[in-house]
């Protein structure tokens, strides 16, 4: 169970209204089951694990024994399971413009997350960031959006993380998290206003098309 003090800062959701999430997350799991169906019907050379992680959001979210890719990381690290990088498919569906862009933090473009909309995100620790630039080239050779690579600082990527990411970084296992970049962009993000006729299909499309052929490139080398 989540520590009382962290349920008193983000007490039980049953009594909110909640989001629909179209965005954040329904975007990453629509692409995670879209790229399996497509890797089911001709597998890659390497060991691919598809999962879908429970409790990444408050009151979960960084809370050791109930976070679930945090569980599982540990599982991995415990068994002595080799992990080349985990991709963390996180917030994939606005490429519009939207203003006001009340959430958006101000040392986000400074730190290289522009509020353009014509890009996706790599974002990693330190440790994992040449294996993001890998996949960053890798999807950038089949998309027409750009792709961009973002390394949070040591210190830093230890007490916060953009998704699941956070809970691999924890233990030293390599983590990329693929975002549209979220709440920097779009301010539906965790709110009632995060709904499926604000996502933007045609290039979510071809976002999630690209992920696909990065795929299969770099687990068949």
């Amino acid at each position: 169970m989540a520590t009382a003090g962290y349920r008193d800062r983000w007490p039980p959701l049953l009594d909110r209204p909640g989001t629909s999430g179209a965005n954040d997350n329904a975007s990453g799991v629509a692409a995670l089951l879209t790229i399996a169906r497509s890797l089911a019907a001709q597998p890659c050379a390497k060991t691919l694990r598809l999962v879908f992680f429970a409790n990444e959001e408050p009151p979960f979210f960084q809370q050791p024994s109930v976070m679930g890719s945090y569980l599982y990381a540990a599982e991995l690290k415990a068994k002595g399971v080799k992990v080349e990088v985990m991709l963390s498919l996180e917030i994939l569906g606005c490429y519009s413009k939207r203003r006001p862009h009340k959430k958006r933090f101000w040392y986000a473009s400074p730190a290289g997350l522009s509020a353009d909309v014509d890009y996706v995100a790599f974002v990693s620790d330190l440790p994992s960031w040449h294996r993001s630039k890998r996949w960053a080239a890798a999807y950038a050779r089949h998309s027409p959006l750009a792709a961009r690579t973002l390394a949070i600082p040591a210190g830093v990527s230890r007490r916060i993380g953009w998704s699941d990411d956070w809970a691999f970084w924890r233990h030293d296992l390599r983590a990329v998290c693929v975002t549209d970049t979220g709440f920097l962009r779009c301010d539906d993000y965790h709110e009632l206003s995060d709904t499926p006729d604000r996502l933007d299909y045609a290039p979510f499309a071809l976002v999630v098309w690209a992920l696909e052929q990065a795929i299969r490139q770099l687990a068949n080398e």
